[in-house]
C-alpha cells in the first residue's frame, strides 16, 4: 500500500468551540471595505498586485502558492494562500514570535473519522502582506506544525474587501477596489453558496452528477464524495494517506479521471480521490460532493467578488 504525504487541506480547517459550545452561524457577512467581521484595511484602498511563490513541498511538485506576510512586525513568515481556510493560522511557535497572545480555545474539525485538534485563537493587532496592511485579524493558531515548508496559511478571503483576481500561471494576485454598478461587478462571474466566505459553487460532474464543490488553492488533491464515486461508477484503487488540518485522512485513489463543469469552465482532474466530505458538509450546512484542488486549478485565473458571493474561471495555460 502507497503512502502520499500531502500538504495540509485546509478545506477541513473548521472551528467548533470547546465548552460552552456556540452555535456555528449559518452564513458569513459578506465583505466591504472595512470588513464587517471587524478587520480593517489600514492601507490605501488602491490597486495592488502581490507577488506569489510556488510552494514545492517535495521536488518537482508544485503544491499551492504563498504568500509573504509579517504578523505584529515579527518575522517573514511564508503562508499558503489558500481560498479553502476561513482565517490566518500558524502555530504555537510562529504566534511567540510574532507576539501573538491567543485569547481562547477551539477545536479543529476534519473531514472523515479523522479527530479533533486542539486550537487557540487571538487577534492580530496588524498583519502585513508587502504594501497592504490590516488591523484587528483573527488568527488561528495550532499545536504542533502545521506543514513542512511553510509557517502557516492565510485566506484568500482576507482580501474580501477588494475585487480579487488570483492570476496562478502568472503567480500574481491582483486587488482592486469594487468597481460601481452591479453589472461591472458580476459579468462573467458565477453565484457561490455565502457561507463562510468560501468558494462553494455549482458544479456537474462528468455530465451526470450536479452538487455544490468547493475550489481549494490549499488542497494537494481533488476529491470527491465516496457517494458521487458510486454514482459515476468510479472505480476505487488505492488507499492514500493525506495530511488534513487535525491529522492524517484516508482517501481512494480513483482509477479514471473526472470532468468538473463548473462556473462556465470545464476541468478535468486526472488523479481524484475519494474523500469522506460529511463532516465538512455539515459543518458548513450544505452538502460538498467534491473539492477542485490546486492541481485542477492551477492554469487557470480565479476573479472573485467576495462582496456579492460571485467567482469566475479563465483557463489560462503556461506559468508555474
Amino acid at each position: 500500500m502507497r503512502q502520499v504525504k500531502a500538504i495540509p487541506a485546509w478545506i477541513f480547517l473548521g472551528a467548533a468551540c470547546v465548552p460552552p459550545c456556540q452555535a456555528q452561524p449559518a452564513a458569513a457577512p459578506r465583505l466591504s471595505p472595512p470588513d464587517a467581521s471587524g478587520i480593517r484595511l489600514i492601507s490605501s484602498y488602491r490597486a495592488y498586485a502581490l507577488d506569489l511563490s510556488s510552494f514545492v513541498p517535495v521536488p518537482d511538485h508544485v503544491a499551492g502558492v504563498l504568500l509573504k506576510a509579517r504578523i505584529n512586525g515579527g518575522p517573514a513568515l511564508r503562508l499558503l494562500l489558500d481560498s479553502g481556510a476561513e482565517r490566518i493560522a500558524i502555530n504555537r511557535k510562529v504566534a511567540a514570535k510574532s507576539a501573538l497572545r491567543p485569547v481562547s480555545d477551539f477545536l479543529l474539525v476534519g473531514a472523515g473519522d479523522s479527530p479533533t485538534r486542539a486550537a487557540e485563537t487571538g487577534v492580530a493587532e496588524r498583519v502585513e502582506i508587502g504594501p497592504v496592511s490590516f488591523a484587528n485579524c483573527p488568527v488561528d493558531v495550532v499545536r504542533g506544525r502545521v506543514a513542512e515548508g511553510i509557517d502557516g496559511v492565510i485566506p484568500v478571503s482576507l482580501f474580501g474587501g477588494f475585487l480579487v483576481r488570483l492570476d496562478l500561471p502568472a503567480g500574481i494576485l491582483a486587488l482592486t477596489p469594487y468597481p460601481d454598478g452591479a453589472q461591472a461587478q458580476s459579468v462573467g462571474l458565477f453565484p457561490t453558496v455565502s457561507n463562510r466566505n468560501l468558494l462553494l459553487t455549482k458544479a456537474v460532474l462528468d455530465g451526470a452528477r450536479e452538487g455544490y464543490v468547493l475550489l481549494d488553492t490549499g488542497a494537494a488533491y481533488t476529491g470527491i464524495s465516496p457517494q458521487t464515486a458510486r454514482a459515476l461508477g468510479s472505480l476505487l484503487v488505492e488507499p492514500l494517506h493525506m495530511q488534513g488540518a487535525t491529522g492524517w485522512v484516508v482517501g481512494e485513489i480513483i482509477e479514471q479521471g473526472i470532468r468538473f463543469r463548473i462556473a462556465g469552465q470545464e476541468l478535468r482532474a486526472d488523479h481524484p480521490v475519494a474523500l469522506d466530505l460529511a463532516t465538512v458538509s455539515r459543518l458548513n450546512g450544505i452538502e460538498m460532493i467534491g473539492v477542485l484542488g490546486y492541481p485542477e486549478l492551477r492554469h487557470t485565473v480565479l476573479t472573485v467578488n467576495y462582496r456579492d458571493a460571485l467567482v469566475g474561471i479563465e483557463l489560462k495555460r503556461g506559468g508555474r
